[in-house]
């Protein structure tokens, strides 16, 4: 894929960010997992970024479900956002 600043042909950026825009509302941002439909109950605990709307599973963001709570609490950023 070409890239306009990247010439040699290997930025790994331009495929994080072509890799992450086939992720919708319904997926994990960071591993592609669906979030379960409706009320189903879910394998792990979820955050969404509170600038960019994408969801995020605890297990990937290696939250305890603690730390988890109190961020829920405030302004959450995701690693891309912040």
């Amino acid at each position: 894929m070409p890239h306009p600043v990247q010439k040699d042909g290997c930025s790994c950026g331009v495929i994080v960010v072509e890799f992450l825009s086939v992720f919708d509302e319904e997926t994990c941002a960071m591993c592609g997992a669906d979030k379960p439909p409706g009320d189903a109950p879910a394998n792990t605990d979820w955050i969404q970024c509170d600038k960019c709307d994408r969801w995020f599973n605890a297990l990937c963001l290696t939250m305890d479900p603690r730390t988890l709570e109190e961020l829920r609490q405030k302004q959450w950023l995701c690693v891309l956002c912040k």
